[in-house]
């Protein structure tokens, strides 16, 4: 564009400058608004207003806004204002349409887009399986403290058979010598003379009449005091637990020696309908639940995948659970397979049916990921996938602590470790339960749309062990997340998932307190475990279950034949076989309904082939942002893209014509 100076250079002579009747959009300027330079020619008179409105008139006449040039050019003021009116209201309604479009992209939207896909060969899912009882009765050792939980059972039946002589006329209930332990390798029982009781060898001379005759206090050598502080039941140690919250039951603390409970004594003071107030009371060490739980062959007695038979030992994991005890986990990360039948996938990656796994940035010891073996399958129906025939071993259970019986199963993502306490199946003996799977992959979109993440983030107490081989998971983050918070404010853990070989012990008023405070800070918000978001991607299993009686009196001899031929005879299973086949004298009948009463059988297969999968996808884009911009410019001020230059352009000669104003 020319500028103003190159167009209006006037000679020194006293002919006046030219006046500017083809500029309609200001009045032409007289002769003093202008000013002679060095060279003899005329240059506008900054001070005059006229000349300066003249520069500035100049400079926007040109500009390819509409409505800006309008302005300058109206030659009245009511023009003026109207021009002045039109553009504030354009330029007003478009900033505001502006903002409610920044605010739209800024949210991030997204949208939800559903679909049904059709695959060929799917990767199994894992099958987690554990029994409700946690350990076995006869396992336990007659020197652990929880030793009279063992013998609980029996004292609580006998005294409500001595209380029923009372109630009931015609009752006369009394309790042998056979009743009780008194003699032979388990002999740890003492009878009372009076025929109402069996107590423990300890409780005798320990001080105090456990027998309702006192025949237990009877002919006890006399003790010094000395003695009687060494004596095997010490007083129990006082304990503060008044203000306290989270203790059920303050007598347990102050009436109880933990050290040497006498457990008949802590069911007595229990106040619930279900004991739990005991519970806390009877957590065990991992060597302990080690030690003293089923062995996994003894409970998954057959197993097949695929109508091929699988061993337990080899083809599934072992884990051990606070709650359960001991478990197995079929397809597990954790379990070293060679099988050529299995599918290979990195769990870094999306392959294999979209499953992936992260590797827990801040948990891994190596940054490399790990290829696994896993099951898969191809075949539908429950002829298919896994079966497996359970055996509960109901006579060892400890009834106070496993009040059910049955087993807990959980069919979850391979690459994800099992959550026990918030999605399982529970499976009662004498049921065949099919449970039927189909598959559900989530996929989010991460930051800025979503929160979510791929690794489990740092500080969590995730065993070694276990980093690297398990994906990220929102509720087993918060599990981690919730132990952690419980150790840093007492100590100790909860759960045997952070590889404790210790958990809190609750028989201490002051950790109990310090758990329960804990849990109360997490329900009302004040602690949180924020680090937990939702995972990018999520691959869950959808169940349904069906059940039906187990197993069939035509079934039986098919079953006993075939456990003859497969367990060997020293086995627990084999042996609790002979005996109920002897007990009933070849009665397939009554064989069936001990079968029913101990054994169930599992089987957990696809549906169908095809899963669902749902994606989030960004429901507003950088690029419709930038169109919806130019389409309202283009509404509202007549902008374009190329109009911005010409803005610019502009800019740079107002600038030019402001400085040479000043």
């Amino acid at each position: 564009m020319e500028s103003f100076e190159q167009r209006k250079v006037f000679p020194t002579t006293t002919t006046p400058p030219p006046t500017y009747s083809s500029q309609p959009s200001f009045a032409a300027p007289a002769q003093d608004d202008f000013t002679t330079k060095a060279d003899n020619t005329w240059q506008p008179n900054p001070e005059k207003p006229n000349a300066r409105r003249a520069i500035l008139a100049e400079c926007s006449e040109n500009v390819a806004i509409p409505g800006v040039p309008n302005l300058f050019k109206a030659h009245n003021i009511p023009l003026k204002a109207f021009w002045l009116v039109a553009n504030i209201v354009c330029w007003g309604v478009f900033g505001l349409v502006m903002y409610t479009l920044f605010m739209k992209f800024s949210d991030y939207p997204t949208v939800v887009n559903a679909d049904i896909e059709m695959g060929s060969n799917l990767d199994f899912p894992a099958v987690t399986i554990c029994n409700l009882n946690r350990v076995q009765a006869q396992r336990i050792s007659p020197k652990s403290k929880f030793y009279g939980l063992t013998k609980l059972y029996r004292q609580v039946m006998m005294d409500i058979k001595m209380q029923s002589n009372e109630k009931f006329e015609g009752f006369s209930f009394r309790v042998n010598p056979d009743d009780c332990y008194t003699s032979g390798p388990e002999a740890s029982e003492y009878h009372c003379e009076d025929w109402t009781n069996c107590i423990e060898v300890q409780r005798v001379c320990d001080g105090i009449d456990d027998c309702n005759d006192k025949s237990d206090e009877t002919g006890c050598p006399t003790m010094s005091p000395g003695d009687m502080n060494s004596s095997t039941t010490t007083a129990a140690p006082m304990q503060e637990t008044k203000d306290m919250k989270g203790i059920a039951n303050a007598d347990m603390y102050s009436k109880v020696n933990w050290s040497n409970p006498d457990w008949y004594e802590v069911y007595q003071m229990s106040k619930t309908d279900d004991y739990r107030d005991i519970y806390p009371f009877t957590y065990m060490n991992q060597t302990e639940v080690e030690h003293w739980s089923n062995a996994a062959s003894d409970f998954v007695v057959t197993c097949s995948f695929d109508q091929n038979d699988c061993d337990v030992t080899r083809d599934m994991f072992q884990f051990l659970d606070e709650r359960y005890g001991r478990c197995v986990t079929f397809n597990s990360p954790m379990t070293d397979r060679t099988d050529s039948m299995l599918s290979t996938f990195s769990n870094a990656d999306n392959t294999g049916g979209k499953t992936s796994s992260g590797t827990g940035k801040g948990n891994s010891t190596s940054g490399k990921p790990k290829t696994i073996k896993f099951e898969n399958t191809a075949r539908t129906g429950i002829l298919y996938g896994l079966k497996a025939s359970l055996w509960m071993d109901v006579n060892e259970y400890l009834s106070l602590l496993s009040p059910a019986v049955g087993a807990i199963i959980s069919v979850h993502n391979p690459n994800v470790e099992p959550d026990l306490q918030s999605s399982a199946i529970v499976v009662q003996p004498g049921q065949f339960a099919q449970i039927g799977v189909k598959r559900v992959t989530i996929s989010r979109l991460p930051e800025p749309y979503s929160k979510c993440v791929d690794d489990f983030p740092e500080g969590l107490p995730i065993p070694e062990k276990k980093q690297g081989m398990y994906k990220y998971n929102q509720q087993i983050c918060t599990k981690y997340c919730h132990q952690k918070l419980i150790y840093d404010s007492c100590g100790c853990y909860e759960s045997f998932m952070t590889g404790a070989q210790v958990l809190c012990q609750h028989h201490n008023a002051t950790v109990t307190a310090c758990v329960f405070d804990v849990y109360e800070q997490i329900s009302s918000g004040q602690l949180a475990c924020d680090q937990c978001p939702m995972a990018c991607l999520d691959d869950f299993f959808q169940t349904s279950v069906t059940t039906s009686t187990w197993p069939l009196l035509n079934y039986v001899p098919f079953f006993i034949d075939y456990m003859w031929k497969t367990v060997e005879e020293d086995a627990p299973l084999r042996r609790w076989l002979d005996t109920i086949i002897e007990q009933n004298n070849m009665e397939f009948d009554m064989i069936a309904d001990e079968m029913k009463a101990e054994m169930a059988r599992v089987s957990v297969h696809y549906e169908t082939m095809s899963y669902e999968t749902i994606d989030f996808y960004a429901s507003y884009t950088l690029v419709q942002f930038i169109a919806d911009i130019g389409g309202y410019m283009g509404l509202f001020v007549g902008v374009c893209a190329m109009t911005l230059f010409e803005v610019i352009d502009w800019a740079l000669q107002l600038s030019f014509c402001t400085g040479r104003l000043s």
